[in-house]
């Protein structure tokens, strides 16, 4: 230190003149570089201990801290603009309404074809006539602390050659060197809003599909049952009519008893094909209605064993459409079905409540239960997804909820739309 104060001692001297003169301290603008340090003196005069005479005083400032936290910070600030010129959403400063500051991606957002905008840009250039004075006042009270800020809000941006697209914009307020700033943080959403249409267009293409294979499926169950009831049915009905009047004809014991025999296989046969037509589609759905229909079924699929069921029925039922009726018969039988089954349930109750809204259907059983998550619901059983399928072709939604080891309720909702 003291070679230092004597390597200055020249040219510190030539300004304590000066110094005594003024009575004031004088920074020499003398700077040293020392052993990687870099150091300023400031001289400035002082009195002695008697106060009779005034002293120039040196005192040599350390700069070399100051230097190196000037250099960190600068870099911290290069990394900080990296940052932000690489962020995907667009990023813009408003000073008042002027742009004071934009990244890369913002510039691409707004700027033309080249992503170029113009030297002095403002709000007023990518906001779109209708809403510019809407937006301005709102930047303004921003400003001004008048609202909150970090708001998410969708609006409708305008690009430097006057084509428009829709942004999701963050504000952020933030503290400047000339007062309150805004931020902008930018998001295209153009193309979700695209994905979106498509994704709506492509459920609503996959309903109407699942809406008409249902249909389909009901029409080659109805033509199946017709057949089995009024080809083979009829076909075995006479088969068993000229076995019967050859049992009239016959004396030979031995030959009565087969033909008996082949009476009887051909009542089991008879008896096989109508409980097969009937399930595939019931004619008291058409002719009786649906709570006739559900009670047949249920007494003729449970009567063989232990369940006890109850089917309770709210509301009037006959003015419910063929398709919801349908729908109704077939989840309840496929829920009887699974219960029976596979979760091996002692107890049923089913029920139905007809209102303004629509028809409620509820499925409860005091089976085993099992996992509602997807993927077991798809592992397990299709009939759960033919289900939703069912409900969801009706506007309608299914819900399914279960504990294993204390039972099952489905429940599905489908609505009315003005069924006569």
């Amino acid at each position: 230190m003291l070679s230092l104060i004597l390597d200055h001692a020249k040219k510190i001297a030539g300004s304590w003149h000066v110094l005594l003169g003024a009575q004031q301290a004088f920074t020499s603008g003398m700077s040293k570089q020392r052993e990687n340090s870099l150091y300023q003196p400031t001289e400035k005069p002082n009195c002695d201990f008697f106060k009779t005479h005034l002293l120039p005083v040196a005192v040599l400032n350390d700069k070399s801290v100051y230097v190196q936290h000037s250099a960190a910070l600068r870099r911290k600030e290069a990394a900080h603009q990296s940052l932000v010129d690489i962020l995907p959403q667009g990023l813009i400063t408003f000073c008042k309404s002027r742009i004071i500051f934009a990244n890369s991606a913002a510039y691409r957002m707004l700027g033309d074809s080249s992503g170029q905008l113009p030297a002095t840009f403002d709000l007023s250039w990518c906001i779109p006539s209708s809403r510019r004075a809407r937006e301005l006042d709102r930047l303004h009270a921003l400003q001004q602390g008048l609202t909150k800020g970090q708001q998410t809000r969708r609006l409708k941006l305008r690009r430097l050659d006057g084509s428009e697209f829709d942004a999701e914009v963050t504000e952020i307020l933030v503290e400047g060197e000339d007062g309150r700033e805004v931020q902008w943080l930018l998001r295209d959403v153009t193309q979700d809003q695209k994905m979106q249409l498509d994704l709506e267009e492509a459920n609503s293409q996959l309903k109407h599909l699942s809406q008409r294979l249902i249909e389909i499926q009901e029409i080659e169950r109805r033509e199946i049952a017709r057949d089995l009831h009024d080809d083979i049915g009829q076909q075995l009905t006479g088969l068993k009519l000229y076995m019967q009047r050859l049992i009239r004809k016959l004396d030979n014991p031995e030959a009565i008893a087969i033909t008996s025999g082949l009476v009887e296989g051909t009542d089991q046969a008879l008896a096989k094909v109508r409980r097969l037509s009937l399930s595939l589609h019931p004619l008291q759905l058409e002719t009786l209605g649906l709570e006739a229909a559900l009670r047949w079924h249920l007494s003729r699929f449970l009567e063989a064993t232990q369940t006890a069921w109850e089917l309770q029925v709210e509301g009037l039922l006959d003015t419910i459409s063929p398709a919801k009726a349908v729908a109704a018969f077939r989840i309840v039988q496929e829920a009887v079905n699974n219960a029976t089954k596979h979760a091996q349930a002692d107890n049923l109750r089913i029920m139905l409540n007809r209102d303004q809204d629509g028809l409620r259907l509820e499925v409860l059983d005091d089976g085993c239960g099992f996992d509602t998550s997807d993927a077991a619901l798809g592992i397990h059983s299709l009939g759960l997804t033919s289900m939703r399928e069912r409900v969801a072709s009706l506007g309608g939604h299914l819900t399914i909820n279960s504990l294993e080891g204390v039972g099952t309720r489905i429940t599905a909702c489908l609505p009315v739309q003005r069924e006569a």
